[in-house]
C-alpha cells in the first residue's frame, strides 16, 4: 500500500514537472528556443563522440605517450554486467522500502567511510602541484621567482594552506585530507538534491544509487588540491540559486549564501569562470524566456554581483597585504593556449606526452630564447614579460597558420586530444592513487631506519625484515589498486558510460529542447568541453566538475525509463 502511494505521487509529482516543462518551452521566443536546440545538438554529438573513446580507447597518465586500443566487445558487455548490477540494486531497494531521506543518510555515510579509507590507505605528503602551492611563496629554483608570483591563479589555495599552517603549526597539512572527505560527502548530497530540484524524488533516488559508483570523486581526495573544494562550493551556490529561480524558497540570505560560494569556487579556482559564464546566460536566458524582469529575475543576479565583488576584491587586497609580493612576471594566459597547440613535431627532443598536455613547454620557450639573445639565464628570461608575450603569440600565429594549411593533421591533432582528456575513464582518480602510493614508498625509502620504526610502529629489531619484505609488508588493498585495472574496468569506465550514454538518450527524448534549468548543466559542459579541446591545456581531471553537471541529468533520463517500466 505505501510503495503504491509513493508512486502514485511520483507520478504526480512527475506529471507536474512535465507540464511545468511544456509551459515553460511554449512560453520560449524564437531566439532563446533556437539557441538551447542548437546548443543540446551539438553537446548531443560531443556526447557521442566521447562514448566512442570510452569504447574504443584507453589513455593513462601512467603512461602519457601511448594511446591503446580496447576491445569494444568487452567494454560493451562490461557495460552490459554494469546495467543489471544497477538495476538488480535498484530493485534491492524498491524492495526495502527505505525512504529517501534514510538512503541520502546511508550515502553521507559511505562517503565519508570511503573517502577516510581512501586517505588513510594512500596517506602520502603533498606532491605535484601540490607541494609547489604549499611552498608557494618561497622562490622556487626552477622558476627563480615564488610559484604564486609566477601563477597567481593559484593564490587562493596558497593562502588557505598558509592559513592552516599559522593557525595549527607547518606539520598540519593533512587537515587538508579532512576538507577533501567533506568536499566529496558535499558533492553527494548536493548532486542528488539538484536531481530532485529539477525533476521529482524517484529521480533523486536514482542519483543517490549512482553517487555510490561515483570512484573518480572518491580517488581524488588523494589529491590535496583545489578541484573537490571548488566544485562543492560551486554545486551548492547552483543548488541555491535554482531553489530561489524555481521559487522552492525565495530568500535574500540564499542568494547571499550562493554568492559567496560562486566567488570562493572562482578564488579557488579560476576555471570555474566557464560556470560563471553559464550562469550568466542562464539568466539572460530566463528574462527572455518569461518576457519580464521581476524582482525575481533582478534579485537572481545578486549571486553574480557578489562573486565578481568578492574576486575583484580578493585580486586587488591580497597581493598587498603580502609583503614583497608581485604579479608582474606572472605567466602570461597566452602561454597556456601556445602550450595547448604545441605538438610532437615542435616539442621532438622534450618531454612531449600528448597534444594539449603540459609537455614541457616552458623548457622548449626557455631555450628558444636562448637562440634569440645571447647568453642569458632562465631569471632573465623570466624578468623579460614582453619578450615573453611576443614568442607566445608568435607560436600561436605561426600554429594557427599551419593548422589551416594542414587540415588532416590539425583533425588528427585534436581528436589524440580528446582521447587525452577522456580516454582515462577515472578522470585521473587511478593515477592520484598510483602517485599517492608511490610517494608513500619513496619516504619510506628516504627515511633513516629509526624514523621508519618511529612512523611505522615497528621494532628496531625488526627492521631489518622489514627492509626485505617492504613492498609485502605494504597496504594489500593500495597494492591490489594501483597494480590491475579491475576498478578502471568494471566500475568507473561502465559508470562514465552509462552516464554520458542516459544524458545522450535524454536530449534526443526531448529533441534537444530542454527546460532553462536542466540546460545551463547542458550548456557549462559543451563550454567546459570546447575551451579545454580548442582553446585551453587539457588533463583528464579537469573534467571531474563537468560530469559532475551531467549525473543530474542521467538520472534523470535513468528516471524516465525505469517509470515507463514500472507502468508496464
Amino acid at each position: 500500500m505505501l510503495k503504491k502511494q509513493k508512486r502514485g505521487k511520483d507520478v504526480s509529482l512527475q506529471r507536474t514537472r512535465k507540464g511545468e516543462e511544456m509551459q515553460s518551452l511554449k512560453k520560449k521566443p524564437g531566439i532563446e528556443r533556437y539557441f538551447i536546440v542548437l546548443v543540446s545538438l551539438f553537446t548531443a554529438v560531443v556526447i557521442f563522440s566521447i562514448l566512442l573513446i570510452q569504447i574504443f580507447f584507453s589513455f593513462t597518465q601512467n603512461a602519457p605517450t601511448v594511446i591503446s586500443a580496447n576491445n569494444p566487445l568487452l567494454v560493451i558487455l562490461l557495460f552490459v554486467f554494469f546495467l543489471a548490477l544497477q538495476f538488480g540494486l535498484y530493485k534491492l531497494i524498491e524492495w526495502s522500502s527505505l525512504s529517501t531521506k534514510i538512503l541520502q543518510r546511508i550515502l553521507l555515510v559511505y562517503s565519508g567511510i570511503f573517502g577516510t579509507a581512501i586517505a588513510i590507505i594512500f596517506f602520502a605528503p603533498p606532491m605535484s602541484d601540490v607541494w609547489s602551492v604549499v611552498n608557494g611563496f618561497v622562490v622556487d629554483n626552477w622558476i627563480t621567482i615564488p610559484y604564486t608570483e609566477y601563477y597567481p591563479n593559484n593564490l587562493g589555495l596558497a593562502l588557505v594552506y598558509q592559513a592552516v599552517f599559522k593557525v595549527f603549526g607547518r606539520g598540519a597539512w593533512p587537515i587538508m585530507y579532512l576538507v577533501n572527505i567533506a568536499s566529496v560527502i558535499g558533492i553527494c548530497w548536493i548532486i542528488p538534491q539538484l536531481t530532485r530540484l529539477l525533476h521529482n524524488e524517484h529521480s533523486e533516488r536514482i542519483s543517490i544509487q549512482l553517487m555510490f559508483f561515483a570512484f573518480p570523486y572518491f580517488f581524488t581526495v588523494t589529491y590535496l588540491y583545489n578541484d573537490l573544494i571548488s566544485l562543492v562550493l560551486m554545486l551548492y551556490a547552483i543548488l541555491l540559486l535554482f531553489e530561489f529561480t524555481k521559487e522552492e524558497k525565495s530568500k535574500i540570505l540564499m542568494l547571499v549564501v550562493s554568492g559567496i560560494s560562486l566567488g570562493l569556487s572562482y578564488i579557488l579556482r579560476t576555471n570555474t569562470l566557464i560556470f560563471l559564464i553559464g550562469i550568466g546566460l542562464y539568466l539572460v536566458l530566463r528574462v527572455i524566456r518569461d518576457k519580464k524582469f521581476t524582482i525575481n529575475h533582478q534579485m537572481s543576479f545578486l549571486p553574480l554581483v557578489i562573486a565578481i565583488i568578492l574576486q575583484v576584491s580578493f585580486q586587488i587586497t591580497a597581493p598587498k597585504m603580502i609583503p614583497n609580493f608581485t604579479t608582474k612576471y606572472a605567466q602570461p594566459s597566452i602561454s597556456w593556449i601556445a602550450m595547448a597547440l604545441s605538438d610532437e613535431k615542435t616539442m621532438e627532443g622534450y618531454k612531449y606526452k600528448q597534444p594539449g598536455m603540459f609537455n614541457d613547454f616552458e623548457s622548449w620557450a626557455f631555450d628558444k630564447y636562448k637562440k634569440e639573445h645571447s647568453e642569458v639565464t632562465r631569471h632573465d628570461f623570466l624578468l623579460d614579460i614582453e619578450g615573453r608575450k611576443k614568442m607566445y603569440h608568435q607560436f600561436v600565429s605561426d600554429r594557427l597558420s599551419n593548422m589551416v594549411r594542414h587540415p588532416y593533421e590539425t583533425m588528427r591533432f585534436f581528436s589524440k586530444k580528446e582521447i587525452a582528456s577522456w580516454g582515462d575513464s577515472s578522470l585521473a582518480g587511478n593515477r592520484l592513487l598510483m602517485q599517492s602510493y608511490e610517494k608513500q614508498k619513496d619516504v619510506n625509502e628516504k627515511l633513516s631506519k629509526d624514523s621508519v620504526a618511529l612512523t611505522q610502529s615497528i621494532q628496531s629489531t625488526a627492521l631489518p625484515y622489514y627492509e626485505k619484505n617492504r613492498d609485502a609488508l605494504g597496504s594489500p588493498v593500495a597494492q591490489f589498486m594501483v597494480n590491475t585495472n579491475s576498478i578502471l574496468n568494471f566500475i568507473e569506465r561502465p559508470f562514465l558510460i552509462l552516464t554520458l550514454f542516459s544524458t545522450l538518450l535524454l536530449l534526443v527524448k526531448k529533441r534537444f529542447k530542454l527546460d532553462l534549468e536542466k540546460f545551463v548543466l547542458i550548456l557549462i559542459f559543451f563550454g567546459g568541453f570546447i575551451f579545454h579541446q580548442f582553446i585551453w591545456e587539457t588533463q583528464p581531471r579537469y573534467f571531474l566538475s563537468y560530469v559532475a553537471l551531467l549525473l543530474p541529468l542521467s538520472s534523470i533520463s535513468i528516471s524516465t525509463i525505469l517509470h515507463r517500466y514500472n507502468t508496464k
